[in-house]
């Protein structure tokens, strides 16, 4: 038994060839359903998800192929990486690649695996979680503790003003935008801002 998650997250449970998601948790188990529609087989784990205590009915679909397990597990760790680095994530996405072809010299990646662009949404949500959220205003603009200080805890937020040049001072913020990896955040938030802004002239 092996679990490894969706494209969204959601834990999957891998054993003898078929694949379970969570359908009920109880107090001292849990169900799982095959992943397969419309296959109605599950699976009762204990509540720890350690040992399996019943399985029902036979499967009605096809096992899963090993390639699809080897592909969630890459995707499982893409996701741990995009948080832990700041390594862009197409660089990301090409080494795990490589690791998979290196490990699984049998397999045929470009007839299974996931192409970026239709998991890169999932990744840079996970980047996005080790920044604090883009305020909409400046008063509601609270820089945590944990940013205001260098890596030896040395601070670098040492001026409360802004002067000089502001085009000088927006190419800079948005060089540091790209270097993030925050270009979608920003522009998803400038998209609400002008459907808003327009919604409000065709009310007035």
């Amino acid at each position: 038994m092996q679990f490894t998650t969706t494209s969204r997250s959601a834990p999957v449970i891998n054993y003898q060839g078929f694949q379970y998601t969570i359908k009920q948790e109880y107090k001292i188990s849990s169900e799982w359903r095959c992943r397969a529609r419309p296959c109605t087989t599950s699976l009762s784990l204990c509540r720890d998800n350690k040992s399996i205590i019943l399985e029902r009915d036979v499967h009605i679909c096809t096992p899963n192929s090993q390639k699809m397990v080897v592909a969630e597990e890459a995707v499982i760790c893409m996701k741990q990486r995009t948080m832990e680095e700041t390594l862009p994530i197409p660089q990301i996405y090409s080494q795990e690649i490589i690791k998979i072809r290196v490990g699984n010299p049998t397999m045929d990646t470009g007839t299974f695996f996931p192409l970026l662009n239709s998991i890169d949404s999932s990744l840079y949500r996970k980047r996005a979680q080790n920044y604090p959220k883009l305020s909409k205003t400046i008063d509601e603009l609270i820089i945590p503790d944990g940013w205001k200080v260098g890596l030896n805890g040395e601070p670098f937020l040492l001026v409360n003003e802004i002067s000089g040049c502001f085009i000088h001072y927006s190419q800079s913020l948005w060089r540091k935008v790209q270097e993030l990896e925050l270009i979608r955040c920003v522009k998803s938030s400038n998209l609400k801002m002008s459907t808003r802004i327009s919604n409000n002239k065709k009310k007035s």
